[in-house]
């Protein structure tokens, strides 16, 4: 995904910044950031629940994204 597809989204938290408002914020103050920006993420069931534990669905998700990270990672260094 180029960084300019990366659409700001509002928010109703001035704590919620998000990949497209950091993206501004590099580019505002001529950081070098990344050609190639890559987002892993876990789909959850319910937002509104917080715990110190992840749910069953989660903790199985995370194997699969640890893969893909280091799968990404090995693909950038060249592995």
């Amino acid at each position: 995904m180029d960084a300019k597809e990366i659409k700001p989204i509002k928010s109703p938290s001035p704590h919620s910044v998000g990949v497209p408002y950091a993206l501004q914020i590099a580019l505002r103050f001529q950081l070098n950031i990344p050609e190639e920006i890559k987002i892993l993420g876990v789909q959850v069931k319910d937002t509104t629940l917080l715990s110190e534990n992840l749910t069953k669905e989660v903790e199985l998700s995370l194997k699969k994204v640890h893969y893909k990270a280091k799968e990404i990672i090995d693909e950038w260094l060249g592995e």
